[in-house]
């Protein structure tokens, strides 16, 4: 019998900080390294509902994309009405400048919260 590459654990009672830990395959960016996850949600697709669960690493990643979308969203351009607008380049393929960055506005921390960005803020 082959050697199973790894045993997923749904999270039992047992806490690690102030989350349920099991040890399996983080589903995002480090390549389904097994290591100690945290459940984050659930995704539907097509009639599949399967949790979906991140290790620290991807946790961190995740809360960075966040902040780059709310701070994107906080900067962006108003419409008339009021509210913002999308912070994506417009359709068509327009190639648009990098916009240059105000002083004391903060970085993106992720490439995911450049694009945000160079969308949020044309020139």
């Amino acid at each position: 019998m082959a050697p199973v590459e790894w045993e997923f654990q749904i999270p039992v009672p047992g806490i690690v900080g102030a989350e349920q830990r099991a040890l399996g395959p983080c589903w995002f960016w480090c390549g389904y390294r097994v290591s100690p996850v945290v459940w984050i949600g659930c995704l539907t697709s097509e009639g599949a509902t399967v949790p979906l669960y991140a290790c620290d690493a991807c946790l961190r990643q995740l809360a960075a994309m966040a902040w780059d979308f709310t701070d994107a969203e906080r900067a962006a351009p108003r419409a008339p009405d009021g509210r913002p607008r999308e912070p994506y380049p417009p359709a068509g393929g327009a190639w648009m400048p990098w916009p240059r960055r105000e002083r004391g506005a903060p970085r993106a921390r992720t490439t995911f919260g450049t694009r945000f960005w160079k969308g949020a803020c044309p020139s």
